[in-house]
C-alpha cells in the first residue's frame, strides 16, 4: 500500500504524522517519543518490532495490519481499510495487552505471540526455503496462507514427537512426547491457525496447547477442518498458566516466527521458564463490533 495513502489517511482524520522507516529506529531511537501514540502500519512482524521498543515507554501503540497473515491484528479484533481503522480511533480509549517472557539458553526475551516447539518451527525454514527456490509469486495473501497450511498438514503426518517435560504454574511436572506445543498470548500463529479459541491477550494468562503423539489424527482433523473452512474453531485442548517450566531435550524453540534455539544431541537438557507480563502494552484500538466486546484492561 503506498505510503501516501496511510498519511492522507491520519491527516483526513486530524493527526500530524511523521514517518519513521522501523527498520532505521534502532538509530532514531527517539522516533518512539514522537507524538501521542505510535503508528505500525505492516505486518506481525513490523507489530512485533515496534511493540517490543515501545515497552516501557508508556506510549500507545495503533496498528494497521497490512501484512499476509496479520495475526496479531486479527486476534485483537482489528480488522477493515486503513481509513476505517483510523476513523474509528479514539485516543482517549487505551486497552492494555500482556507480553510472555521466554527465559532459556539464549537469555531472556519478550515475546508477542507466542512461543513453542514442534510442527510450526519445523514449518518455518522449510516454507522459508521453498520461498528462496521458487520462481512463482503469489498474488494474494490468501494463496500464500493456503500454501502454508498445506506444508504444516504435510509436515504433521510425518513429524516425529519431541520430548518434553512440561509444567504449569506449581503442578506436577508431565514428560510426554508431543507433536506440538504452543504457548500462546493471542488466539493465531502461523497461516492463520485459531489454536485457541476465545483467548484473551489482556487476562494475564497465557494459553498452552500441547499434543501428545497420540493424538496425530485429532491435530490433522483440526488442521483439515481449518484447510476446508477458515472460519472455523479449534478443538485441540487448552490450558491456561501464568507460569509455565520446560525440560527441553531435542527439537527447535520458536520465539514469535524465529528459531531462537535448537536442542543439541547428547546434551543435558534445557530449561526454559515462559511467563506473563500483564498488561505490559498499551493499544489504541477501534471500536469494537457490536455483536462482541474485548475485555481490555
Amino acid at each position: 500500500m503506498p505510503r501516501s495513502r496511510i498519511e492522507h489517511a491520519l491527516v483526513r482524520a486530524g493527526y500530524r504524522p511523521r514517518y519513521f522507516n522501523l527498520r532505521q529506529v534502532p538509530r532514531h531511537p527517539a522516533a518512539f517519543d514522537y507524538g501521542e501514540f505510535a503508528v505500525v502500519a505492516g505486518g506481525d512482524g513490523s507489530v512485533r518490532r515496534a511493540a517490543l521498543g515501545l515497552r516501557g515507554r508508556g506510549r500507545p501503540l495503533a496498528l494497521l495490519p497490512l501484512g499476509t497473515a496479520n495475526n496479531i491484528a486479527n486476534s485483537l479484533g482489528v480488522t477493515g481499510s486503513v481509513e476505517e481503522i483510523v476513523a474509528g480511533w479514539d485516543p482517549r480509549r487505551i486497552g492494555h495487552i500482556d507480553l510472555g517472557l521466554a527465559k532459556g539458553p539464549w537469555g531472556e526475551q519478550p515475546f508477542l505471540e507466542g512461543v513453542g516447539l514442534g510442527l510450526l518451527g519445523r514449518a518455518i525454514p522449510l516454507i522459508d526455503e521453498i520461498d528462496r527456490v521458487s520462481s512463482h509469486a503469489f498474488s494474494q495473501p490468501a494463496d500464500k496462507l493456503h500454501r502454508d497450511l498445506c506444508v504444516f498438514i504435510a509436515l504433521g503426518h510425518e513429524a516425529a514427537p519431541l520430548k518434553i517435560g512440561l509444567q504449569l504454574n506449581s503442578a506436577r511436572r508431565e514428560l510426554g512426547h508431543y507433536l506440538l506445543l504452543e504457548v500462546l498470548n493471542i488466539a493465531r500463529s502461523g497461516p492463520q491457525l485459531e489454536l485457541v479459541a476465545a483467548a484473551d491477550p489482556a487476562d494475564g494468562y497465557l494459553d498452552v496447547v500441547a499434543v501428545p503423539a497420540h493424538q496425530r489424527a485429532r491435530l490433522d482433523h483440526a488442521l483439515r477442518q481449518h484447510l476446508r473452512d477458515d472460519a472455523s474453531r479449534p478443538i485441540l485442548p487448552r490450558r491456561r498458566a501464568r507460569r509455565i517450566r520446560l525440560r527441553l531435550y531435542e527439537g527447535s524453540f520458536r520465539l514469535d516466527d524465529h528459531i531462537i534455539w535448537t536442542a543439541q544431541a547428547g546434551r543435558k537438557p534445557a530449561l526454559v521458564e515462559i511467563s506473563v507480563l500483564p498488561g505490559a502494552l498499551p493499544l489504541l484500538l477501534p471500536p469494537p463490533p457490536q455483536k462482541r466486546s474485548r475485555k481490555l484492561r
